[in-house]
């Protein structure tokens, strides 16, 4: 299995999140987080600020799923030019444990 996490500017997260659905994907994870790029590096800090929102999708998917998902989040996030840009991130995930009640 693997781990994507995906980087986006929360005005390409709507439609996203509405193309995972579609393609049926089974959960996702989103957090609202700040941050910057290396293009940040060479910004004027006192212009710009110091970070910048985000928001991060994390999507747990089986290895044979992997490239599909990572290209449908490549692009439903180029659909839009103002909203293209981000970073997705693909790590190995050992296992999944459910935690049950009682």
């Amino acid at each position: 299995m693997k781990l994507i996490t995906a980087l986006v500017r929360p005005t390409a997260y709507q439609r996203l999140s509405t193309a995972l659905r579609k393609a049926r994907v089974s959960g996702i994870t989103v957090s609202r987080v700040e941050g910057y790029g290396k293009e940040h590096l060479s910004a004027d800090v006192d212009l710009f600020g110091h970070l910048n929102p985000k928001v991060k999708v994390e999507v747990a998917v089986d290895d044979d799923h992997c490239r599909d998902i990572v290209d449908l989040i490549k692009n439903s996030i180029e659909e839009n030019k103002k909203d293209s840009g981000g970073t997705i991130f693909i790590q190995p995930l050992d296992a999944i444990e459910k935690i049950q009640k009682g």
